[in-house]
């Protein structure tokens, strides 16, 4: 996932040693500016406590990376380093005060942190694990699928989620916070154990697919229901029809009596076996894509105008700014194409830039992936003024907006003043940003031209005299798909009488 974002390694590196850094000072103000030191032996209170400051340090670490795609997309890139830096404190010092409360009460209630009590965690989770591993495994090789070897995080937490309502699971020690609530107010192996929190789980979890991607979010509430279904082997048995009625069913008359017991390490050795005849069954890696020919980027921009005017075209970038270097990259909408560059909109901030190969674009590309979009409706519209106020030309604008289905409006046309305001001449100023597009540029004393602005921007111009003005205003509509999904055939020709 990394590589395919396109990010400097020193950069990977640089929020690693943060995210390694914000967690260990947010555990020691947390503790008092205690002083660490190692123990004499690690309990299980202390190697939990290990593998929640690596679990966290991971998920800042994933976060920081995502935060890079945006925060190189703002102007004022410090501003987003500071607001990340500042979020990623809180949360950590948040997480750091909930865990070390937790666990100096579970050390004063005597919980058990003996190796016994860790290994019989350990294998309790375990089991879990491999068996859903072995579930999805045995599943890809009927289907004759390869298997990504990255697919088996998700499988482990969805593996791993049901037993949160419990606060000596792995994952209830992790988040004990969660845990002993979820317990308090439900009990082990009652509403939480049931396929309709799968369901929830698997709802709630949606939004990962832009993360993820659909094969790997499916995978965690694959690994929730795979845990259900070896919790049919607990002597209570679990209420597989809830929230309809609570009667608990089983099976093999609950053989898995505790947590560690001698059963559960006869089926950790079983899957294990059989996980790895498994993996000898099934290609393991990403399948390779068929080889393709790149299009160039005059074929790119054959494809955009073949496509301009009928549809959204959004388009995957990865270039540099020509003004700093800073590399940008990510999903952005191409609203118009001139000569060799493209006008770019990015949605995030709501800037228009430039994106091309001359050194006059705002974006040197390397590399552009084009994708279309919903079926749309262009719709310009010419104006002309002549010693009148811009304003004048808002009426057409405010009829756009009130039609369903509106994208964008924007605005460009050319500008004749009839004196040099100094008011106005600081308004009409060429924007030299290098996140944006000069979107007013001069062409002499009192003459100025307009490229791509919003209506907004069309607005605070709504005072300004002009001696003349022809404007440009085109509105792009979102419209739903009609009539006939394939082309009619033509009419058949009219029959002929055949000559006397």
């Amino acid at each position: 996932m990394v590589s395919s974002m396109n990010i400097d390694p020193w950069a990977l590196v640089g929020v690693l040693a943060f995210s390694i850094t914000i967690t260990l000072t947010t555990n020691w103000l947390v503790s008092g500016f205690e002083r660490p030191k190692l123990p004499p032996r690690m309990t299980l209170n202390d190697t939990i406590a290990v593998l929640a400051n690596l679990i966290w340090i991971s998920m800042l670490w994933v976060l920081g990376v995502l935060a890079l795609r945006y925060i190189e997309r703002m102007t004022n890139y410090a501003l987003g380093y500071g607001l990340f830096a500042t979020l990623a404190f809180l949360l950590s010092w948040v997480r750091a005060y909930l865990y070390h409360r937790i666990q100096n009460r579970s050390r004063s209630s005597g919980e058990p942190r003996d190796r016994e009590a860790l290994a019989a965690v350990l294998v309790h989770s375990l089991t879990y694990f491999l068996f859903a591993s072995v579930l999805y495994l045995a599943l890809f090789a009927l289907l004759r699928q390869p298997v990504d070897p990255y697919v088996f995080i998700p499988l482990c937490i969805g593996a791993l989620l049901p037993d949160l309502d419990s606060r000596d699971s792995l994952l209830g020690r992790l988040l004990p916070w969660i845990s002993q609530r979820l317990e308090d107010h439900l009990g082990h192996l009652e509403e939480w154990h049931t396929p309709a929190v799968a369901a929830l789980v698997a709802l709630f979890t949606t939004p990962l697919i832009l993360v993820l991607g659909v094969q790997f979010w499916y995978l965690i509430p694959f690994g929730f229901l795979a845990h259900l279904l070896l919790d049919l082997l607990a002597p209570r048995g679990l209420m597989l029809l809830w929230p309809l009625h609570r009667t608990r069913y089983g099976a093999f008359g609950g053989v898995v009596q505790a947590p560690g017991s001698r059963v559960e390490r006869v089926m950790v050795a079983g899957f294990a076996v059989a996980g790895l005849i498994l993996l000898f069954a099934v290609d393991l890696g990403r399948p390779e894509p068929s080889p393709a020919p790149a299009p160039s980027y005059e074929q790119t921009l054959d494809h955009y105008y073949s496509m301009r005017g009928r549809n959204q075209v959004f388009a995957y970038i990865d270039g540099s700014w020509q003004l700093s270097g800073r590399p940008i990259s990510g999903r952005f909408e191409i609203l118009n194409a001139s000569n060799q560059s493209y006008v770019v909109l990015d949605r995030f901030s709501g800037r228009i830039f430039t994106a091309g190969r001359s050194s006059e674009d705002n974006v040197y590309l390397n590399r552009i992936v084009l994708q279309s979009g919903p079926s749309v409706l262009v719709k310009p519209v010419e104006v002309h003024l002549e010693n009148q106020p811009v304003g004048d030309a808002l009426g057409i604008v405010y009829e756009m907006q009130e039609e369903p289905g509106l994208q964008h409006i924007y605005v460009t046309g050319d500008l004749l003043l009839p004196l040099l305001d100094e008011g106005m001449d600081s308004i009409l100023q060429a924007d030299l940003g290098q996140t944006s597009l000069r979107q007013i540029l001069s062409h002499g004393v009192g003459h100025y031209s307009l490229h791509y602005l919003s209506a907004t921007e069309l607005i605070e111009l709504a005072d300004l005299q002009v001696e003349v003005a022809d404007l440009m205003i085109v509105a792009t509509y979102v419209r739903p798909a009609t009539g006939p999904t394939v082309t009619p055939l033509p009419p058949p020709a009219p029959a002929t009488e055949p000559p006397r």
